[in-house]
């Protein structure tokens, strides 16, 4: 069973694709925020003291291909919504 035989096939398409997006950029701003909450000040069980990690920085990077994912969602939205529009 297609689901592109559907008479609501591509509503379900832009919509899932959109969800997708959403969650993607939740997780974007999640992970960002989480690791900017990290403390540098923690005491390690090796007795390297209170200030053993102030000179380290945290940073989350995402790769080309996350960016590449997400481009490549708002490529299948807009063309669906295109497609949609010139079936009318």
């Amino acid at each position: 069973m297609c689901i592109s035989k559907w008479k609501w096939g591509s509503q379900l398409s832009m919509a899932s694709a959109a969800l997708s997006l959403a969650a993607m950029v939740g997780l974007f701003i999640d992970l960002k925020k989480k690791v900017k909450d990290i403390p540098t000040t923690d005491v390690g069980s090796g007795g390297m003291g209170a200030n053993a990690f102030s000179d380290v920085k945290m940073e989350m990077v995402f790769t080309a291909w996350y960016y590449a994912a997400a481009l490549l969602l708002v490529a299948t939205i807009w063309l669906i919504w295109k497609y949609n529009n010139e079936k009318r």
